[in-house]
């Protein structure tokens, strides 16, 4: 059997068998070694055993991970869907290891009637976790299961009408606001025979730079990523205390569309005329805001809350070892809270969890002491015309006082990171984008936007948490395992008077 080489990228990868051989049976599949039938091989790449308490796997890092427990494929002729097949948890669970993840190979049966007749066939799949936050369409594990294949033609009584480019798509659940990682993609496959009459299937040889007799369907990261990792804090700002940070942004999706998948945009690159830069977001209902800017005038929200980190869940300030504010974490009496005090108290004490603590498990993630973090993936989203993208904010009280902005930063892209819609070459999305400016900016489909450096989850080798102290410019990247590194940069605080 002939597999397609997979590139350590962290995203998944369906790929038919190559040149319609005939091959052992996967063991989880089971069945009969004699019968005929067409296989599809699921390549699932990083795959692994991180835990998490709710939908999907949390952002740790711009680590291209992936936490995908079901796939389901839709495969449709030009009448809509003749055939929906799911590949659930149980048995993913008979998944094997190999060089880049996890793999498994599944068969199209005549005994379960579900061989497909000779023809050419597209095929969509999607792939997400268990339990998810998406309402999908077409809903998988549907009650009604669709299955027009009646022996050796299509039964198109049976056939389910769906239009694929218009309507397939995930909206998140009511409540949700976080993001959930997503994959799904399409191919076009042709079912024939081999040259022993045997049933298989094999690509269409039109399908862009998928070699012919090699059906590949590729399943794209359909969502984008931000983290932000911080030290030196400010301890004061005037007579306020910092209570926690925050990003904050211009617009917020939480429908993400399937409807353009690009051939090769898995594939890392330096150079930009082959990135995507598809926007496949949108807002099913008027999202409310939750947050200000801090030039508003702050009588109405007019920005959405990304993440939130409370210094307080990092820090101990609870009466431990005398400390009763986050004042009190400052130990060197520099000004700021970070590295260099967590540094001093690990001197005069073995256990830093009195001092300062990941409130995300060890096992999931390790941080360099005296830092913060937040991670959250993005529905990508359209720039708001004359509005800064993202801002970063510093928000405290001054004793009995409410809560207000004490500082704020704003966030810059580089050069690289912009697209110009000029550039005729490069690809667009569902929402054709703006031109991006420095700080007025889209949100673009599998790019990862990251505040300080943390390019692994579970090591601190090559960390570099944005300081927070500093008049110079702080750079926001993205990871090159995802498709693009973007370069962002954050201006200089601005202090509440």
């Amino acid at each position: 059997m002939m597999r397609r080489q997979i590139k350590l990228m962290g995203w998944l990868f369906v790929s038919a068998l190559a040149a319609c051989t005939s091959e052992a049976p996967n063991p989880a599949d089971g069945g009969n070694a004699a019968e005929n039938v067409q296989k599809l091989v699921i390549n699932l790449s990083e795959g692994g055993d991180r835990l998490t308490t709710r939908a999907g796997r949390p952002l740790h890092s711009s680590e291209p991970g992936q936490w995908i427990q079901n796939v389901t494929l839709y495969v449709t002729n030009e009448k809509g869907i003749v055939l929906q097949k799911e590949i659930d948890e149980y048995v993913w669970a008979n998944a094997v290891d190999y060089s880049n993840g996890k793999q498994l190979e599944i068969a199209f049966r005549a005994s379960e009637g579900e061989q497909l007749p000779k023809g050419d066939y597209t095929v969509y799949a999607v792939a997400f976790s268990s339990p998810t936050d998406y309402s999908i369409s077409p809903a998988p594990k549907a009650e009604r299961k669709i299955n027009a294949i009646s022996g050796d033609r299509i039964d198109e009584s049976k056939v389910c009408n769906f239009d694929f480019t218009k309507n397939f798509a995930a909206v998140l659940n009511s409540g949700k606001t976080d993001a959930e990682e997503i994959f799904a993609g399409k191919a076009t496959v042709v079912s024939t025979t081999d040259a022993n009459d045997k049933p298989c299937l094999t690509a269409n040889e039109t399908d862009g730079k998928v070699p012919a007799n090699d059906a590949v369907i590729t399943l794209n990261r359909q969502v984008a990523g931000t983290i932000g990792y911080f030290t030196n804090i400010p301890a004061r700002v005037g007579d306020a205390v910092p209570t926690r940070i925050r990003l904050v942004a211009a617009n917020r999706s939480d429908k993400v569309w399937f409807t353009n998948m690009i051939t090769g945009e898995t594939e890392t690159t330096t150079d930009k005329k082959d990135v995507s830069w598809v926007i496949n977001g949108s807002q099913s209902a008027t999202l409310p805001k939750n947050a200000y800017y801090y030039g508003s005038d702050k009588t109405t929200y007019d920005a959405y809350e990304i993440y939130s980190i409370d210094l307080s869940q990092w820090f101990k300030f609870d009466g431990t070892d005398g400390r009763t504010t986050f004042v009190d974490c400052d130990l060197n009496n520099d000004g700021y809270v970070g590295k260099e005090d967590a540094d001093k108290y690990i001197k005069a004490s073995s256990n830093i969890s009195n001092f300062w603590e990941n409130p995300n498990a060890t096992t999931e993630q390790q941080l360099e002491a005296g830092s913060v973090f937040a991670g959250r993936f993005l529905i990508p989203f359209s720039l708001v015309s004359g509005k800064e993208t993202f801002e970063l904010q510093l928000l405290g009280n001054e004793m009995g006082k409410s809560e207000q902005i004490l500082k704020s930063w704003r966030v810059k892209v580089s050069a690289d990171g912009k697209h110009d819609v000029t550039d005729v070459e490069v690809p667009t999305g569902v929402i054709v984008p703006a031109a991006d400016q420095d700080y007025v900016y889209n949100i673009y489909r599998n790019h990862m936007y990251s505040i300080g450096k943390k390019t692994a989850d579970v090591a601190i080798e090559g960390d570099d948490p944005a300081d927070l102290n500093t008049a110079q410019d702080l750079v926001i990247t993205v990871n090159s395992q995802w498709q693009i590194v973007h370069g962002m940069e954050l201006e200089p605080a601005t202090t509440q008077p």
